[in-house]
C-alpha cells in the first residue's frame, strides 16, 4: 500500500530578523528537514505526524535550501526549497536535481495585490526560479 505524505511549511520572509521557516507534517510518516546556507549545514529534525519544525529564515547569504527527505540517515538525495534574499526580492525554487523522495509545492500564501508564482517539482516549475517581494508568505507541501 502506497502511503502518501503531506509536509505544510510557511516561509515568513518579511525584512524582519525574526524571519522563520515553519513546516508542519499532517501525514502518517516522518519526515526530515534540514537547512542549509553558504557555509553552514543544519542539524537534521524530524518532523512527525501532526507536529511542526521551525528554524531559521536565512536572509543575508545566498544559495540557501530547506531539503527535505522521507530518510533520517540519508540526505543524499532530497528535494529542497531553494533561496536567496537581496535587495527586498526572494529568488526561489523546488529542486528535484539532487531526488525526488516526494512531490514538493511552493504557493505564495500572503493574498491580496501581487501574487507570487508557484514553483514545483515534479511539473513545469521544477527548477524554474522566480523572484517576489520578500515581505511575501509561502506554503510548502510535500506529498
Amino acid at each position: 500500500m502506497k502511503s502518501f505524505t503531506t509536509l505544510t511549511a510557511i516561509a515568513l520572509l518579511p525584512a524582519a530578523l525574526a524571519a522563520s521557516l515553519t513546516a508542519t507534517n499532517k501525514c502518517t510518516n516522518s519526515i526530515y528537514v534540514k537547512p542549509d546556507a553558504q557555509g553552514f549545514s543544519g542539524a537534521i529534525s524530524e518532523i512527525k505526524p501532526g507536529a511542526t519544525w521551525t528554524g531559521p529564515f536565512e536572509t543575508t547569504k545566498f544559495g540557501n535550501a530547506v531539503k527535505f527527505s522521507s530518510s533520517k540517515t540519508d540526505f543524499s538525495k532530497p528535494i529542497s526549497f531553494d533561496y536567496s534574499v537581496s535587495g527586498g526580492l526572494t529568488y526561489y525554487d523546488v529542486s528535484d536535481a539532487a531526488g525526488r523522495p516526494f512531490k514538493l509545492v511552493a504557493r505564495d500564501t500572503t493574498g491580496g495585490g501581487q501574487t507570487c508564482p508557484e514553483v514545483g517539482c515534479p511539473g513545469s516549475a521544477c527548477k524554474a526560479v522566480k523572484a517576489c517581494d520578500s515581505s511575501h508568505t509561502y506554503a510548502i507541501q510535500a506529498c
